[in-house]
């Protein structure tokens, strides 16, 4: 039982790689056009918030993909993914920034699809027994 629970977790942690590199590469190699659509932000930055979401893929997939999943890791990601969700809310209502309407709904369906990915991952999390997952360091 705890393999389809472990392989759940993990199939959501591939899948947020995924999601997360293509919007990456997107940003990286669509920036002028993308910039444009959206409104508000220009392509340089485009590129390095690009950059930054395939690092990210990178290490979510690495975690995945590794023998052991860490209990502090997954919910380290757990807590980016919540970030993002939280970003792009203040991004879009509490900073006086004029993005298109295009640009408001890719904010809004991008923050839609990371904070599933966030409660895909915590309940993939919550269904491993203890013992399947190491334990989060103590601070």
């Amino acid at each position: 039982m705890s393999s389809t629970n472990e392989s759940f977790l993990r199939r959501s942690l591939l899948a947020n790689a995924l999601f997360t590199t293509l919007c990456g590469l997107s940003l990286v190699f669509a920036s002028g056009t993308l910039a444009h659509l959206i409104g508000a932000v220009g392509a340089t930055e485009l590129v390095v918030v690009g950059v930054v979401l395939v690092l990210y893929a990178t290490d979510l997939a690495r975690t995945a993909l590794g023998t052991h999943l860490p209990r502090g890791r997954i919910y380290y990601f757990i807590i980016l993914d919540v970030l993002w969700v939280i970003g792009s809310a203040l991004i879009l209502w509490g900073i006086s920034v004029s993005f298109t309407a295009a640009g408001r709904w890719i904010i809004v369906l991008i923050a839609d699809a990371v904070g599933l990915f966030a409660v895909l991952q915590y309940v993939g999390l919550r269904r491993l027994p203890k013992r399947d997952v190491e334990a989060a360091p103590t601070v």
